[in-house]
């Protein structure tokens, strides 16, 4: 069952590619909790860790294209630039581990900021280009006037020359070596952007195995998901409906449960409310009858 990879709704909604989350995330700095998108109990418990958490282990790592549902994208299309463009890419794979997010995160951070120095150094040697150029053409055009003035006699052609030589050719190539320059940087620094992955290139086998998160339609036996509550990377573990489920602590650690109404993913200990030691209810829909239980094939 497809979910909103923000607030878990299901259904398909927009679908955007990671770059499209990265760039507003980090450079446009949309915040889903500050926006009342996320509902999560745990999260609004602890507003500034969790942002920080789903920033740097979400967002940044992230390569997997993003589902959002129609409300969660009236939120966020301000954030992107153009039309989203989704790549296909079904899973990613992130770490939890916390030095890891963290060194993800000042990456990613540093490429943005890099890139809006880059252009703004881009823009200033363009524009000062520019000018410089005009001012230099403006320079050898009336220089070269006084070729045409009858005084040019009295001057001397060859000074004339010579002090259009002097004075005006000077702006004209700084100015040409500026401009050149300026379009360069503003070039590159939008290549740098569309093309360049985020975090230090993080990969199974750079951080040996790590928790895999699944950003699709489509779980299969083992793979890796997180709780929409506490962000915990779980294990999908699917269970056969005509044999009796085995529910106890050790059989649940680890194991990731699915709404079997509104389709919230979520651990264990996330799905008992505090003080209570009964049946888990969905943070999400407040279901209890159809709520958190094993992943089943429909």
């Amino acid at each position: 069952m497809a979910v909103c990879d923000i607030c878990n709704t299901p259904g398909v909604g927009t679908v955007i590619s990671a770059e499209n989350m990265r760039q507003a995330v980090f450079k446009k700095g949309f915040n889903p909790l500050s926006l009342g998108l996320v509902r999560d109990p745990m999260a609004l418990m602890n507003k500034a860790e969790w942002y920080k958490g789903w920033k740097n282990t979400i967002v940044a790592q992230d390569t997997s294209d993003w589902n959002i549902c129609p409300n969660c994208m009236a939120k966020l299309k301000s954030y992107i630039k153009g039309t989203p463009k989704p790549t296909g890419v079904r899973k990613a794979q992130v770490s939890a581990d916390p030095m890891v997010s963290t060194l993800a995160g000042e990456a990613t951070e540093q490429k943005y900021k890099k890139g809006k120095k880059g252009r703004i150094w881009g823009c200033l040697l363009t524009i000062g280009g520019l000018l410089i150029l005009a001012i230099g053409l403006a320079n050898v055009a009336s220089l070269l006037t006084l070729l045409l003035d009858p005084a040019r006699l009295e001057i001397g052609t060859g000074n004339i020359l010579i002090v259009t030589v002097v004075c005006g050719l000077p702006f004209v190539i700084v100015g040409i070596v500026l401009l050149i320059f300026g379009i360069s940087k503003l070039r590159s620094q939008r290549k740098q952007i569309a093309v360049t992955p985020a975090g230090p290139g993080l990969d199974g086998a750079a951080l040996g195995d790590p928790p895999e998160l699944i950003q699709g339609t489509d779980y299969l036996e083992g793979d890796r998901v997180k709780c929409g509550v506490c962000g915990k990377s779980l294990k999908v573990k699917y269970h056969d409906p005509g044999q009796v489920a085995v529910v106890t602590a050790d059989a649940l650690r680890g194991v990731a449960l699915r709404c079997q109404t509104c389709g919230f993913i979520v651990c264990d200990p996330c799905s008992i409310p505090p003080g209570d030691v009964g049946m888990p209810i969905c943070p999400s829909c407040k279901t209890l009858e159809k709520g958190p239980y094993f992943f089943v094939h429909e």
